[in-house]
């Protein structure tokens, strides 16, 4: 690392990189597709590398698609596997690129895509910042929202699977509490305590809670995300999931989405309104055990998701 500034980052690519790279290179007939392949595993390596330095993240390349050569032949991939979280697609730019066409696979499958400009030499590359979705298929560089790095951290922080098993045994991690929490501390940011609409019983049915705060462009939003659970007889878990408004603020804003999703991103159930609301709810479902699904909330191309397992 030549730059330690974690929104600034910048990589060394050493021998190891550069074995990989021309490896893989050599197992394409096609220039073009050697070059790709060359390019795609400098970029996977650059971010393995910060994600080793800034989270200690020690990430096997071999799981990774862009590692297996007969997927390289077929598919234009780059992807970094992160266990417990998902994959990361890692897009090398070079100093002519305006447009990144993203192949169809990624779309629903990663939680998100870090450019790297790799410089002409060859010898490092930066880290020029995160996205979190592309709904088209292409990224337009000179009109997308580029987020720093930190966002790319946040991701991974808040998509990591959480099991529902924890809440049903009052075991709280990755920023859960207990909903007791969110009711009874008197001057938290987000107590419920400064929301004058809360409904308290109607609350206290819920068993865990976490702080949102969306970045949007009129002002940072503060949310809790609660959950609650059922053991049904038949072995399946009831969940309900509730979006309330926090932190002194009296209702969510307009057009503010809370959405179901399967494991793959695809959408299951979604609720918003048109109208601002004091909180938002999903329809409540039951899951066999096992069963992994995330939940999105997203507003003014701010978003929020985290996966869990029943």
């Amino acid at each position: 690392m030549t730059d330690n500034n974690f929104d600034n980052f910048t990589v060394n690519l050493d021998r190891t990189a550069h074995n990989y790279a021309a490896k893989f290179a050599a197992g394409h007939t096609s220039i073009a597709k050697g070059k790709q392949v060359y390019l795609n595993t400098l970029a996977v390596c650059a971010v393995r590398e910060y994600l080793s330095c800034v989270c200690q993240l020690d990430l096997d390349l071999t799981l990774s698609d862009g590692w297996q050569v007969e997927l390289q032949s077929i598919m234009n991939v780059a992807d970094l596997v992160i266990p417990n979280v998902g994959k990361l697609e890692c897009l090398p730019v070079l100093s002519t690129t305006t447009e990144i066409e993203i192949p169809p696979v990624t779309i629903d499958e990663r939680i998100g895509y870090v450019l790297i400009r790799v410089s002409a030499d060859l010898t490092s590359a930066k880290l020029l910042g995160f996205i979190d979705r592309s709904e088209s298929g292409i990224i337009d560089l000179n009109t997308v929202e580029i987020q720093p790095l930190a966002a790319l951290l946040d991701t991974i922080y808040h998509t990591r699977i959480q099991k529902l098993q924890d809440f049903l045994e009052n075991t709280f991690t990755n920023g859960w509490e207990p909903i007791a929490n969110a009711i009874e501390v008197p001057n938290g940011a987000f107590s419920l305590r400064n929301t004058n609409y809360a409904n308290y019983d109607s609350i206290r049915n819920f068993m865990a809670s976490k702080t949102i705060d969306l970045r949007a462009k009129i002002a940072n939003i503060p949310l809790l995300l609660m959950i609650g659970l059922g053991e049904e007889a038949d072995g399946r878990i009831k969940v309900r999931i509730r979006l309330h408004a926090a932190g002194g603020v009296a209702v969510v804003p307009a057009h503010l989405q809370l959405m179901l999703q399967s494991e793959n991103g695809g959408l299951l159930s979604e609720v918003q309104y048109p109208e601002p609301m004091h909180f938002i709810q999903l329809q409540p479902f039951k899951l066999l055990p096992g069963t992994q699904f995330k939940i999105r909330v997203a507003f003014d191309r701010s978003s929020f998701t985290e996966s869990f397992v029943a």
